[in-house]
């Protein structure tokens, strides 16, 4: 998320832990905060990395507010959505990888919408640091990542593997990789290239039918070019 700058401006090892620390860990709310920081080097920091990419964060929760979806937009204007659930001594949070998808599933009206744009790393992490820092008030922290949100993953691998990283990196969110599960609708070969990469975490293939002619009726975009006999 912020390696170029760190690259350009020569930052020391022992600041981008500083970083890290405060960003991911502490989970602060503004370039402001990051008071171990020097102020020069804060300043330029906000000068050149937004805090946040996504803007407009909007909230709908359910009558017990036990689940709250997140309506936000990318800088472009684009609408990405994100939820929270509560679920006895689990607090999930489901994250979008795109603003719209491309796969076009007859039955998802995110696929109606077709692909704005897939999102970039700093776009993933900030709908789970949004909800980090709601949950800080109350001393609460997310335990489980589902991407399940707006996209297909295996089309965004790239922003989708390196978010993976920063919650998986000890110095970074620390997260059991058992605890986050990437969903996809079985774009074979991008899901040879991601088992390639071994990142512990767990796989969901959407099927939604138990044949070949109806899975292709439901969703012919994915269906013909990846048929179910190939995912078994």
């Amino acid at each position: 998320m912020f390696k170029r700058f760190l690259k350009n401006n020569n930052v020391q090892g022992y600041r981008v832990q500083q970083l890290y620390d405060q960003y991911f860990k502490q989970v602060i709310s503004s370039w402001d905060e990051l008071t171990n920081w020097p102020k020069d080097l804060r300043e330029k920091l906000k000068e050149e990395v937004p805090f946040t990419e996504l803007v407009n964060f909007t909230e709908f929760p359910s009558s017990d507010h036990k689940t709250i979806k997140v309506l936000t937009n990318t800088k472009e204007g684009f609408p990405v959505e994100s939820v929270l659930m509560r679920n006895k001594d689990r607090i999930t949070v489901c994250i979008s990888c795109m603003s719209g998808c491309p796969v076009g599933c007859k039955f998802c009206a995110t696929g109606r919408m077709g692909l704005n744009k897939s999102l970039s790393t700093h776009e993933i992490m900030d709908q789970i640091m949004y909800f980090q820092r709601k949950l800080k008030a109350t001393g609460e922290k997310i335990t489980n990542i589902v991407y399940m949100g707006m996209g297909e993953p295996l089309l965004n691998l790239k922003h989708v593997s390196e978010s993976i990283n920063l919650l998986t990196d000890s110095n970074v969110m620390a997260m059991s990789a058992r605890r986050i599960t990437v969903s996809t609708s079985g774009y074979i070969p991008q899901l040879e290239e991601f088992l390639k990469k071994d990142m512990g975490v767990n796989l969901a293939i959407s099927l939604h039918a138990p044949n070949q002619k109806l899975r292709e009726k439901l969703m012919p975009t994915v269906a013909k070019l990846n048929p179910l006999d190939k995912l078994y």
